[in-house]
C-alpha cells in the first residue's frame, strides 16, 4: 500500500513539473488610466503567424493573458494597443489589422498597403527571455497617472 502511495505522489510531482512547463503565458498590463483595447501577433505552427483582438484590458493595473499554455521565448510577439480616446501604444512593425473586432487570423499581411477592410497598424515588438512575460503598457501622457 505505502508503494502505491509513494507511486502516485511521485506521478503527481511529475504531471505539477510538466503542467508547469506547459503554463507558461504572456500577458499585457495596463498601467495607464485608459481603458485600453490590445491585439496580438504571434508565431503560429499552423500558419506561420496569427493576429488576436481586440483584448479588453481595464486601466490602472488591468492584466490580460494573451498568450497561454505556449509561449515561446526568444520568439517575437507583436502588440499593438488603443485607448478609447484614441491613444495608441504603436510601434515600427506593420501589419495590416481588421477593421472590425474581434478577430483572429491566420497569415496577416505584414506591411503598409492593406486591401478593404484592414487598416495598417504599427505594433511593438517584444521578445520574452522568461517562461512567463509581462508586457507593461504605461501612461504616455505623464500628467495623467493611475493613483493608489
Amino acid at each position: 500500500m505505502s508503494t502505491r502511495i509513494v507511486t502516485v505522489a511521485l506521478m503527481l510531482l511529475a504531471c505539477g513539473s510538466i503542467r508547469d512547463e506547459a503554463t507558461a503565458w504572456l500577458q499585457v498590463c495596463n498601467r495607464s488610466p485608459k481603458d485600453i483595447l490590445i491585439a496580438v501577433v504571434q508565431q503560429d505552427p499552423r500558419c506561420l503567424i496569427t493576429m488576436h483582438g481586440y483584448k479588453r484590458i481595464l486601466p490602472c493595473g488591468g492584466c490580460r493573458t494573451v498568450v497561454d499554455g505556449d509561449l515561446q521565448r526568444e520568439a517575437p510577439y507583436y502588440v499593438y494597443a488603443v485607448a478609447t480616446d484614441g491613444t495608441e501604444w504603436a510601434g515600427d512593425f506593420y501589419f495590416c489589422t481588421p477593421d472590425r473586432p474581434p478577430f483572429d487570423t491566420c497569415r496577416p499581411r505584414a506591411g503598409r498597403n492593406c486591401s478593404q477592410g484592414y487598416k495598417s497598424l504599427g505594433y511593438r515588438e517584444y521578445t520574452p527571455k522568461a517562461k512567463d512575460f509581462t508586457v507593461n503598457l504605461n501612461a504616455l501622457d505623464t500628467k495623467q497617472r493611475c493613483y493608489d
